[in-house]
């Protein structure tokens, strides 16, 4: 398969994000998948014989510690036009996302987005919280076009749904397990697990980006205690703050390390300690735990996802950090924590993550083939159907008018509302089965959430047709009461067919979210040799 990446963080810079794309990339190249990758330039221009092309770069520096950011260029296009993907998968699109999903979907190519970072939540660490609405905004218009939107964590997929991104799948985490390995032999669990004294100082280490939004100041009373010594890996803005609040001797800022020296940094230390609230996932968990380090993390929705049930960790309330140096001590102390921890990490290598993308790339292939819905055929058929209401409303609303005349607005108002209602019953039959049949709920809760919507948007309707008609009915003619009529029709249709079609009848009331799992088609079986078959219907998740 020839897959197409273009990613707004790549290499040189260390993150969650550019550890999760060169895992997978190297995963994708040994199963002899073909590979571009389209980032902000800087980097080597190939990875592991996969093609870099870079895009040229800007930096604010007041925003995300100066991070850059690649230009919306044109020639992102032409990069893809160039390479001639298969499938094209834009992560987290914000900047150069925006030319990349307009470049596929002009391509007409199978578009796949995922989501990594809160950057809506990251903005109000950088003084920009009145621009969330704006993010967001921008963030439903890009994933909306994607055939399937890919989240790291089930907490963030109930979040980006709650926001109205539709088409929302889980892409499971990773971590390689031969580079992160406990610095001794894992063995049998010692038994019995009771509690040890050490006779040295613990040390406690965090990996990760040193910025606000990462919550490091909560690492402060890990600072006091005597019997522990706090390690940082990783730069940021913050760094200089943290030097200055953490005491030289019970704190040390190690910079930035990679491969077989952030291995050894994990192996070497105690307890892996992780204040964020705001990760999406935090791949440098999965990464302590296979290195065999008991983990102390603030409770967030992503945290609490991954280690709540594990026995190697704890999870502290963020206000209470002073609750920090006891739970360090105390896993510390367990002889079984670090077997517990490697054991708990065994599930989640590169290799299954990756397979289970390939398997998002044949949903995202299925998607792409079915007839989309045409906006022109789409007004045409409400047309249609609306001059079928435009008979029933008015039939209605004449024959209410001559069985008892009257001059009085508030009585016309009172006709028209009824042959609204007529109508609008009609008009719920009608477009629910054909003008937006590829929208249509088929689970009984997201069809009883489209009905509440056609009743909202049904009664701005009756608003919309009594407002016009009152504004324009002011004397007794009948042709003139009719002429109202007709005008206050003719704005509230044009009125309906929006909200039916971005608010009532959106694809995100299909399914829920839940994705169906596509049987592996000939045409598709010959872009991934590699690509495992689907399981049968009984053993998919949703």
């Amino acid at each position: 398969m020839r897959i197409a990446f273009v990613t707004e963080t790549w290499l040189p810079s260390t993150d969650g994000v550019v550890t999760r794309m060169t895992s997978t990339i190297r995963e994708l190249r040994r199963s002899g998948h073909d590979v571009l990758i389209i980032a902000p330039e800087g980097g080597n221009q190939d990875y592991l014989g996969a093609t870099v092309r870079g895009v040229p770069t800007f930096a604010l520096r007041r925003v995300y510690g100066g991070k850059s950011w690649g230009f919306p260029m044109p020639r992102i296009g032409g990069y893809l036009r160039e390479f001639e993907p298969d499938i094209v998968h834009v992560v987290n699109p914000m900047m150069m996302g925006i030319v990349a999903v307009i470049a596929a979907r002009f391509a007409r190519l199978p578009l796949v987005a995922s989501y990594h970072t809160d950057v809506a939540r990251y903005a109000s660490y950088y003084k920009l919280g009145f621009l969330r609405p704006v993010i967001w905004w921008l963030l439903r218009r890009l994933h909306g076009k994607a055939e399937v939107n890919l989240a790291t964590s089930g907490a963030t997929c109930a979040e980006l749904r709650e926001h109205g991104i539709p088409r929302v799948a889980l892409w499971r985490r990773g971590v390689d397990l031969d580079l992160f390995r406990p610095r001794v032999s894992t063995g049998p669990v010692p038994v019995p697990r009771a509690p040890t004294h050490r006779q040295g100082p613990i040390t406690a280490l965090y990996v990760g980006r040193i910025a606000a939004e990462k919550g490091l100041d909560r690492l402060a009373p890990l600072t006091l205690a005597a019997n522990t010594r706090l390690l940082l890996v990783g730069d940021g803005p913050q760094r200089a703050e943290l030097a200055g609040l953490f005491p030289a001797h019970a704190a040390s800022f190690l910079g930035i390390l990679h491969g077989d020296d952030l291995a050894r940094q994990y192996a070497d230390a105690d307890v892996f300690v992780f204040p964020s609230m705001t990760d999406t996932l935090g791949l440098v968990l999965l990464e302590a735990l296979a290195s065999g380090l008991p983990i102390v993390a603030a409770d967030s929705p992503a945290s609490r996802e991954l280690l709540a049930e594990c026995p190697a960790a704890r999870l502290f309330p963020a206000h209470e950090s002073e609750q920090l140096p006891a739970l360090v001590t105390e896993l510390a102390n367990d002889p079984a924590a670090k077997h517990l921890a490697r054991a708990e990490a065994e599930q989640w290598g590169w290799p299954a993550a990756t397979s289970e993308l390939l398997e998002h790339y044949r949903i995202a292939f299925a998607r792409h083939r079915e007839p989309r819905p045409s906006r022109i055929r789409q007004l045409i058929a409400f047309s249609t159907v609306g001059l079928l209401n435009a008979l029933i409303d008015v039939l209605v609303f004449n024959i209410l008018l001559l069985a008892a005349p009257t001059n009085s607005p508030w009585v016309l108002t009172a006709y028209n509302t009824v042959a609204v209602c007529a109508a609008l019953a009609n008009s719920y039959a009608l477009n629910s089965r054909w003008t937006f049949r590829q929208a249509r709920a088929r689970k009984r809760d997201a069809r009883w959430r489209q009905r509440v919507g056609f009743v909202a948007q049904a009664g701005v309707n009756i608003a919309v047709n009594d407002l016009v008609l009152s504004l324009l009915a002011s004397t007794s003619s009948w042709t003139e009461a009719n002429v109202a009529k007709i005008t206050a029709m003719v704005c509230a249709s044009f009125v309906s067919f929006v909200l039916l079609r971005t608010v009532v009848f959106t694809e995100r009331h299909i399914t829920e979210g839940r994705l169906t799992l596509i049987p592996e088609e000939p045409e598709f079986a010959h872009l991934s040799p590699s690509l495992p078959p689907a399981a049968p219907p009984e053993q998919q998740a949703s």
